[in-house]
This record gives C-alpha cells, sequence and structure tokens, in this order.
C-alpha cells in the first residue's frame, strides 16, 4: 500500500475512532442505588439560544429547597470559567418511587420578579438540570426521529403573552445493575437490588391553580384541568404554584454507554456533516496531487537546469530563485515579533494535538462536566516551555541582539492578550450578573498559575532554546542586499489575504457547528470528525504557504519569512468575520444584552487569533523546510 493510501485508511480509522461507543475514564465513578434511594435534582444554569449570558437557576424566583445550603457539589475550573454551578432545588426523587403532582411549592412573585421572569421567557430562557451527573433532556423531532436537546424552556410567548412552565414531567431511566448492595459496600443495606441512572429526560406543561388550596392544586393537576399560566405585569404581584411528577422507566443502556444517546446530533446535520467531511477530504486529496504534480515538476526542471549549466554567458543570464541564494536566509524585519508568534503556534499546536487526542480516546467525555475546558488549562500550563524553546531557538538563529527582551515577549505576548480580554469580558458579566462571571480568588488562582508554574517553564523551554546547537543554513548570507526586481511584489499583500481563503474554505463547515455548540448550547462531541479536519487543515496550510513562498521566490523577491506566515494566518481573518456574520444575520444569535454582545465579540476574537496563529506556524514551518531542502539540492557557485 502506498503512502496515500495509507494515509487515507488512518484518516477513516481516526473518524471510526470518533464514532464509536466508548467508557468514563477520567475518575469518574459510578454512582448506585438501591430501591427509595433518595435522588437529588439539581439545576446547573439559565442559558438561551439567543442570548450568550448563563445566569443563576435562582436569579429567578423558583422553589427554594428546604435546607440552607443550597449548593453542595463545588465546580471545577472549567465548569467556573463556563458558568455551571451545582444547585440543589426543591424536587425530590426516591429511586423506583414514582410520584405525581408533587408540589415543589407556591409562591406570591412580586412585580420585579415577575418582570424578571418574562423578560427570561421572551429571551428563550433554559433551565438545565441533572441528576447523577446525567443531564436533562427534551426530545426534538425530525424527518428521521427524535433527537435529545439539552435543558428544558423555562415558558413561552403565546399571542403576546408569557405563559410560564410551571408543571414538570420528570423521566429517570435506570438500569439494573449486576452487582447487590452487599457486592458494593453500601452501608446499612441487606443483599438488595442496586440501580444505576442512564436518562433523564423531561417535558414542561403550563397551569394556572390561581388560589386553590392544596387538595385542590393535585386534583386539578391529576386531571390536567386548568388553563395555561400567563405571567402577569401586576405590580402587586401574583401567586405561582410549581409542581412536577417523576417517573421511573427501566433501560437497556448500560451506565458505561448512557451517554451515547445524547451524543446523537440531530440526523439531518449528521449526514450533511459526513458528507462535507468526505467531500473536504477528496478536494484536499486532489489539490495535494495536483499542488504536487505542477510544483514538485517544475521544481525539478529548474533543478535540472540549474545544476547543469555551464556557460558563463548563459550563467550571467540565469534568473529565477538561485538568484537569491545569498539573501534567502537574510533575517526579516522585525525577526523577534516572528520568533514570538511562532513559538505560542507551535505551543497551540502541541495543545491541539494533545486535547483532540484525549478527546478521541474518551478523556474528555461530556460526563465530566468543564472537562474540556479544564484540560485545554492544564496543556497551557504545562507546554509553555514549547513556547519559549521555539522562540529563542529561531531568534538565535536569527542572531537577534534583543534576546531578553524576546523571550520576555514569549512569556507575557499571547498570555497577556488572553488575560486582558478575558478581565475585560469578566468586568461586562459582572455588571450583566451572569454566572460567567468568576471571582477575584479564581483571578488570583488563574494568575497564580501563569506566573507559578508558566512563568519557569517558559524560562526553561527558552534556556534550552539559546544553548541549542545553532542552525546551519544551506547557503551563506551576503554581507551586500541584492536588489529586488520591479513587479516582483505587486500586489503581495492581496496574494497573501487571498492564500488565507483556502485553509478557512476547510474549517468553514466544521467552523458552524462548533459555533453553535459554543453559542447555542449543542452538544459537540464528534471529536474524531474535528481530527480529521485539523489534519486536513494541517495539510492545507503546508501547501498554501509552500506555493505563496515559491511564486515569490521565483520573481527573486526574497522577503518570503512574513509571506509564509501571514498567507495561513490570514484565515484567523475569515473567521473571525464569519463569526460577527454568524452573530449579526441569524435571529437567534442576536444577543439582547450588550454583555452579550461583548462576550461573544471578545471570546470569538481570542478563538481567532488562536486559530490565526496555529496556522501561521504550519505554513511558516512548512515554507522553512521546504525552502531549506529546495536551497541545499542546488549547486551554489
Amino acid at each position: 500500500m502506498g503512502a496515500l493510501g495509507c494515509w487515507v485508511v488512518g484518516l477513516v480509522a481516526v473518524m471510526v475512532t470518533g464514532m464509536v461507543s466508548g467508557f468514563y475514564l477520567p475518575g469518574i465513578s459510578t454512582t448506585s442505588y438501591t430501591q427509595d434511594s433518595p435522588i437529588d435534582v439539581y439545576a446547573d444554569r439559565l442559558e438561551s439560544t439567543h442570548d450568550s449570558l448563563p445566569f443563576n437557576y435562582y436569579n429567578l424566583a423558583f422553589c427554594e429547597p428546604e435546607v440552607e445550603k443550597k449548593r453542595t457539589n463545588m465546580p471545577n475550573l472549567g465548569e467556573i470559567l463556563m458558568g455551571e454551578r451545582d444547585e440543589l432545588t426543591a424536587m425530590k426523587a426516591y429511586m423506583l418511587g414514582d410520584r405525581t403532582c408533587s408540589i415543589q411549592c407556591t409562591k406570591t412573585l412580586n412585580g420585579k420578579q415577575l418582570k424578571a421572569l418574562r423578560e427570561k421567557i421572551q429571551e428563550d430562557y433554559y433551565m438545565h438540570l441533572n441528576v447523577d451527573n446525567m443531564a436533562l433532556v427534551i426530545r426534538g423531532t425530525s424527518g428521521e426521529g427524535s433527537y435529545p436537546i439539552l435543558g428544558m424552556p423555562i415558558g413561552k410567548f403565546q399571542n403576546g403573552d408569557a405563559v410560564l412552565y410551571n408543571h414538570y414531567k420528570l423521566l429517570i431511566k435506570y438500569h439494573k445493575s449486576e452487582f447487590s448492595a452487599t457486592d458494593l459496600n453500601i452501608k446499612n443495606r441487606k443483599d438488595e437490588e442496586v440501580f444505576n441512572i442512564v436518562g433523564f429526560e423531561g417535558s414542561p406543561e403550563s397551569r394556572d391553580y390561581g388560589d386553590a388550596s392544596d387538595k385542590e392544586i393535585i386534583k386539578q393537576c391529576k386531571n390536567n384541568a386548568g388553563k395555561p399560566l400567563v405571567v402577569s405585569g401586576n405590580p402587586a404581584g401574583q401567586k405561582i404554584t410549581f409542581t412536577y411528577d417523576v417517573t421511573f422507566e427501566e433501560s437497556d443502556i448500560k451506565w458505561p454507554t448512557r451517554w451515547d444517546n445524547l451524543l446523537e446530533a440531530d440526523p439531518e446535520l449528521r449526514h450533511v456533516q459526513w458528507l462535507v467531511i468526505l467531500n473536504s477530504i477528496a478536494i484536499t486529496l486532489f489539490l495535494t496531487a495536483l499542488v504536487a504534480v505542477v510544483l514538485f515538476r517544475t521544481i525539478y526542471l529548474d533543478f535540472a537546469r540549474y545544476n547543469n549549466i555551464d556557460d558563463s554567458a548563459e550563467a550571467q543570464e540565469e534568473t529565477g530563485w538561485k538568484q537569491v541564494h545569498g539573501d534567502v536566509f537574510r533575517p526579516p524585519i522585525a525577526a523577534g515579533v516572528l520568533c514570538v508568534l511562532c513559538g505560542h503556534g507551535a505551543q497551540l499546536v502541541i495543545i491541539v494535538v494533545f486535547t483532540l487526542g484525549f478527546a478521541v480516546l474518551g478523556f474528555f467525555s461530556p460526563a465530566w462536566r468543564g472537562g474540556l475546558l479544564s484540560g485545554l488549562m492544564l496543556f497551557w500550563v504545562l507546554t509553555t516551555s514549547v513556547a519559549g524553546f521555539v522562540t529563542a531557538r529561531m531568534y538565535v538563529g536569527f542572531r537577534g541582539e534583543y534576546k531578553r527582551l524576546v523571550y520576555f515577549g514569549s512569556l507575557f505576548v499571547f498570555p497577556g492578550i488572553v488575560f486582558g480580554i478575558f478581565f475585560l469580558i469578566n468586568m461586562t458579566l459582572w455588571f450583566s450578573g451572569s454566572t460567567a462571571k468568576v471571582n477575584f480568588f479564581t483571578l488570583l488562582f488563574l494568575m497564580g498559575l501563569w506566573f507559578a508554574i508558566s512563568v519557569p517553564l517558559s524560562f526553561v523551554g527558552s534556556f534550552l532554546g539559546s544553548r541549542w546547537a545553532e542552525y546551519k543554513y544551506p547557503t551563506k548570507t551576503n554581507t551586500v542586499h541584492r536588489p529586488i526586481p520591479e513587479g516582483a511584489s505587486t500586489n503581495s499583500a492581496l496574494f497573501v489575504l487571498a492564500a488565507g481563503l483556502v485553509p478557512f474554505a476547510c474549517v468553514l463547515i466544521e467552523l458552524r457547528f462548533i459555533l453553535y455548540a459554543l453559542w447555542q448550547d449543542k452538544l459537540f462531541y464528534m471529536f474524531g470528525f474535528l481530527f480529521v479536519v485539523f489534519i486536513i487543515l494541517a495539510i492545507s496550510c503546508a501547501e498554501v504557504s509552500i506555493v505563496i513562498t515559491y511564486f515569490f521566490l521565483s520573481n527573486e523577491d526574497y522577503n518570503w519569512w512574513w509571506r509564509a506566515y501571514f498567507s495561513t494566518a490570514s484565515a484567523g481573518l475569515y473567521v473571525f468575520i464569519y463569526s460577527m456574520f454568524f452573530h449579526i444575520l441569524r435571529p437567534e444569535m442576536r444577543g439582547l444584552h450588550i454583555g452579550s454582545s461583548i462576550m461573544y465579540i471578545g471570546y470569538m476574537f481570542l478563538i481567532s487569533l488562536t486559530f490565526s496563529m496555529l496556522a501561521g506556524f504550519i505554513g511558516f514551518e512548512s515554507a522553512f523546510l521546504f525552502v531549506s531542502k529546495m536551497f541545499s539540492s542546488v549547486k551554489i557557485d
């Protein structure tokens, strides 16, 4: 089998690995229940597909539990940054104990609370609940059946009125364990059957109970009597009763695979993604073959011509990329900045490879809420030495004079930009009252990670990079600059910007899925597909950068360093532009708060900048290896 065949087989294997069911690796233990064991119902947050700001469940006047402390589970770093909190609700459940029309509470809401409730209904906010770390879903329908939707709406607008869902039908699916309570060492239990929770579904209803007594409320609820509950605008307040049902259903799903059904996307979207991925692979293979045939055939003819020139007169009339051998490795303008950008780009490549690799293996299961973001933070902290090493190694190769300044740049430029924008967004979230804000101690913790771990590791990387054996360029650099022919650099900026469209096109559809997952609360767990897209992106960046570099060198323009970088880094500009169109043109993405738009723009700028640096490094490194190989393969007089 040839190299191309092996590559295709590898891609298929990665996709299959990303689609198969797996088991939970990151320390998530099974919770076992016996009959009548209490089951806590937690609320994570309130979130909307129309507004990017998450809020605390108890920002609205929902029923509170009888216990004093509502929050019982401490969130991890990823959950804190995502605005997820576990708040105990007033709903009670007991294993295998069906409940019908149980009353949570009856409350009289004042005018301010009613106004807040109407606003959140208008903004289409959903409540996100969970039991045993299993997210609540409602069922959406498509042409091929139903699919899960995270969360449950708190109400709907109907004929200009805000209708509140105040009755919740909860379905808890369980699987009978193969072990008994004695086998699992459950205290104070005899040899009883043990059950695991494998599903949590719900459906909301609206019922106006008026001023009825508890007995009348239960009677109306069981008879499904009453009209929908409309949230009034009466400043004197309104009496509202919240009720719920709990039903248990045995399932064949086993605990290790309980998230598989939730990870199934809308069938129509899943088919679209399959077709897009396969189409992208086919296009990339075609472009790879085309570039290889055209480019390397041209270079082969160049080698044959350059290495077989004997006539001195012909040699004097020689043109092409060989003529710039004395300037092609001349350090570029602002070499230190380029080194810092490439250093961070190299670090980002390592982070993406590690993150996608662990995700494909199942380490970042959605059952580990906040795990993906926590993993990204961990990889970022531990790989800062890569940024320092690459930055120092490149700058020593350029024989730069401002080594300390460049080394400090690798410590603070990109992390400083990230922290500055994050701080601005966090201030906006504080004023908006969103749960996505982080407190002062979390900020101190993040700064502690930066200065206590990242900075020392970056210094170690810079030290090793500066002491590494000096890179030997294939050709020597002349003392005097060779003049660049007139017209050689015509429209160079346009070429570089246009080149970024190719890697952007490779990730466009996948970017759309990711934006939906980030900002419209959709589950995204097709990391196998994402890994394939990353490989396609890397190949595209390498091809584009090599072609652009060869084009300018053939015109005897040796200023290729920055062009090789920006020819692929410019794709980040298109990612940002597309994200702005995504935010503006889709009605459900129009933030109703200024804080929502600030958070969206700020985070999308950071994502675009990260993508730009990652793609830029891949393109630059590919062009550098190409140029080094090309000039080391030709005879230089």
